[in-house]
Formats: structure tokens, sequence, C-alpha cells
């Protein structure tokens, strides 16, 4: 508080002392120019200056009227001439603008002027002003001017401080709040008011909590799916090794069995294989695949796999249609591929579990430079949600949702610089396209050739 009031008593003391010097000053020359006036004025008029007439004047001008000979003597005047006047008047000559002096601790002004005519005994006029009360009122007027200054200072000084607190308030909530975050609190959010610079910040502020939080819960969740794969590819071990071996005895039992009992075992054979594309699935969303790009035909590849699981669907009652085309050679990593279609068609089953169909079609676009695997089915479709949740490039990766295919699908598609579309089929099913890229010359070379063959001879 005390430190509140030095700077106000300092300004107000500064008012005080210059205000009284400016109107001290300005009050003094007023009285100088009208001392000279009336003595200039008096001295001219030609009138009678009886004692009567100087008393009288006197009076009106508030300052002493004196009449001085041809020595410099008073000889009278409206008042009795105080001590040591004649000799102060001595150095008032006529013509002489005013001469300031102390006359008995009592500080004046005196204006001399000659006489025109009248009365030979009188040769000069002297008026004597006091400044008493000049100074009196300069001295009233300086504080009333100090007291104004003082209450502008502190009516300032105090829109000053609620400004200023208004300002600061907010910003020390907002520092509170982000020490808050920074310590680890979550879920935190600051009430936001108003559209100035201070709400925006808060805005600012919320959106960086709320993000902080979200990112936190990322983390988490990649926490757990690494420690999911881990068990993961620890689980897939575990089973890879039983399942060979028992592929290998189901292999040789189908030999030494009569053709009706084979059929059994070769359906035994086709769930053992879809076991090793569970495993391999885990192992292959558990651990980042080294792949190895060889120039191959996706036709070739789709072509192969499909005679392998050709049994196994038509067994299910599911009907199989093929569109396969000798395409463009592209760099592939054959056995990626390969697992990317029987997830693709294992998927496909799942869904027909009363029979159904399933198109597997290999396209291709030179023009973009894109070649696609399709498989659709005559199933249900994907649900609208985890339909949107696979589709969303902000979902975790690989997603569960659709299951470990899917998942495996969108790697691969991922490794050969492609991606992993889902939609519906025109049969009302399911439709999943993975998406290659095509090597830039062959591609050029064969949008060409289309070019050719479609301008005809």
């Amino acid at each position: 508080m005390v430190a509140a009031l030095a700077p106000l008593a300092a300004a107000g003391a500064c008012a005080y002392f210059i205000a009284t010097a400016v109107i001290t000053r300005t009050l003094e020359t007023h009285t100088r120019l009208q001392t000279e006036h009336a003595a200039r004025v008096l001295s001219s008029a030609q009138l009678p200056l009886t004692p009567q007439l100087l008393n009288r004047l006197a009076a009106l001008q508030q300052a002493d009227f004196y009449l001085l000979d041809g020595a410099g003597r008073v000889v009278s005047g409206s008042a009795a001439p105080p001590i040591g006047l004649g000799e102060q008047l001595a150095h008032v000559r006529a013509g002489n603008p005013t001469v300031r002096f102390e006359l008995l601790g009592t500080p004046v002004v005196a204006a001399a002027a000659s006489l025109v005519g009248g009365d030979d005994r009188y040769r000069t006029l002297v008026v004597v002003s006091p400044l008493t009360e000049v100074r009196a009122a300069a001295r009233r007027a300086a504080s009333g001017l100090a007291v104004a200054v003082l209450a502008a200072t502190a009516l300032l000084a105090a829109l000053v401080h609620v400004l200023m607190g208004s300002i600061t308030r907010p910003l020390r909530m907002l520092g509170a709040f982000a020490a808050r975050v920074g310590a680890g609190q979550r879920g935190l959010q600051v009430p936001v008011g108003g559209n100035d610079v201070l709400a925006d910040l808060a805005r600012a502020l919320n959106d960086m909590a709320l993000r902080i939080d979200q990112y936190e819960s990322q983390l988490a969740q990649s926490a757990r799916l690494s420690a999911l794969g881990e068990m993961a590819a620890r689980i897939a071990h575990e089973v890879r090794n039983p399942l060979t071996g028992l592929k290998m005895h189901l292999q040789l039992l189908a030999e030494r069995l009569p053709q009706l009992e084979r059929a059994r075992v070769r359906l035994l054979l086709s769930e053992v294989r879809r076991l090793e594309l569970v495993v391999d699935a885990s192992l292959m969303l558990a651990r980042e695949p080294r792949p190895k790009f060889e120039t191959d035909d996706l036709a070739g590849i789709a072509s192969e796999v499909l005679d392998l699981m050709r049994p196994t669907l038509e067994h299910c009652g599911i009907e199989v249609q093929a569109r396969l085309v000798s395409r463009p050679c592209l760099r592939l990593d054959r056995s990626l591929v390969k697992q990317a279609l029987l997830n693709l068609l294992v998927n496909a089953a799942d869904a027909l579990p009363g029979g159904g169909r399933v198109v597997l079609s290999v396209t291709d676009d030179p023009g973009a430079g894109v070649a696609e695997l399709v498989v659709e089915d005559s199933g249900a479709g994907f649900d609208p949600k985890v339909l949107e949740d696979l589709q969303s490039q902000h979902a975790a990766a690989p997603s569960f949702s659709g299951g470990l295919g899917l998942g495996v699908c969108r790697e691969v598609a991922r490794i050969h610089g492609g991606a992993l579309s889902l939609g519906r089929s025109p049969q009302g099913g399911a439709r999943v396209s993975v998406s290659f890229q095509m090597d830039p010359a062959v591609a050029a070379s064969d949008a060409a050739a289309q070019a050719v063959a479609a301008a005809g001879p």
C-alpha cells in the first residue's frame, strides 16, 4: 500500500511546486503590468492628486500611491510611507519600468511615472503594489490544481489496476490450468467466455489438453497392441510346429486311405492350412515383414491360390467365378500376395455359411499405373460400423474389427505401395480390393499397346 501511495505523493508534490511557480509568475506579471498602467494613466491625466483622491485610488487599486518632489523625497501619499521606502524609491526613476523589492519583509512591486502639468511641488508619481495576496492566491490555486492532479492520478491508477486485473486474473488462471496439465492431470477444461484474445488462448489450451489426452490414449493403445503382438508371435511359434507335424501326417494318411476316405482327410488338411494361415497372419502383424520382390504375374498367383482353395470352397457349397487374364508383370513378394488372397477367400467363405458365390478378378489401369486384386461375395456385406472403423484413417493399424485377414491385406497393400479398399459388391455382399503399383515402364508400354489396339488397323 505504501509503495502504491509513494508515486501519488511524488506526483502531487511535483504538481504543487510547478503550479505554484507558474501561477505566481503569471499573477506577478499581471500585477506589474497593472501597476505600470495605473502610474502611467494617473501621471498623464492632470488630476488634482490630493490625499483624498490618492486614498480612494489606493482602495480601488489595492495599492499605495506616493508623490515625490524633484529631489525624490515623498511629499504626499495614500498612506504614511513605511520605514525604508525612501531608500527603495531612490532606485525608482521616472520612465523606468517596475522595480521589485522587499519592504518590511513584504514583497512589493513599484512603478514610477513623471507627472505632466499639475502642481509644481510634485514631479513623480509612484505606485506600490504588495505581492502578498498574489502569492497567497497562487498557493491556493496550486493547491487546488495539485489536489485535482492527485485525484486524476488516483482515478487513472484505479482504472489501470482494474484493467490490469481483468487481464492478469485470466492469465493467472490459464497459467494454473497449464501447470495442472503439465503436472499430469487429465480431463481438464478451462471455462471460455467471449471472443477476445484471452478466449482464443483458452480455447487453444483446451484443444491442447484434449490432444494430449488423445495422444496418451493412443500411446497406451499402441503399448497394448505391442504387447498383444509379442504374445501373438509367441503363440504362433508354439502352434506352428504341431501344425506342421499334423499336416505331414494327414498328407501321408491321405495317400494310404481309399478314395472315399481321402475327401475327409483333405477337408482336415484344408482346415490345417486355414490354421496355418491364422498363424502366419499373427506373425506378420506382430513383426515387420521383410519382403522379397521379384518380377511376377498377379493373375498367375491368383490362379494358383484359387486352385488350392477351390475344393474347400465347393465343399462348402460356394460357387467360384474367376476373371483372370494374363497381366503385366509386377514387382511382387509372391508369398505375401498369396497370403493376402488366401485371407480374402477364407473371409469370403466365412461370410457364406450356407453357400453362395465368390468372384475373384484381377484388373489393371495402365494409365494410372495400378493393378487390383478384387474378391467379391454374395453374403450380407460389411456391418456399417465395422466398415466405418476399417476405412477410418485414424483406426489403429492393424485393425482387428474385421478379423486378422483384413489386417494382413492392408499390410500387404502398404508394402507394395498400394491400398486396401472396402465396399459393397454388385451382388450385395462385401467387396475387397487390394491395389498394387505397376512398374512405370511396363505400365507405359501396356498403355501404348492398348491405345494402338483401340485405334484399330
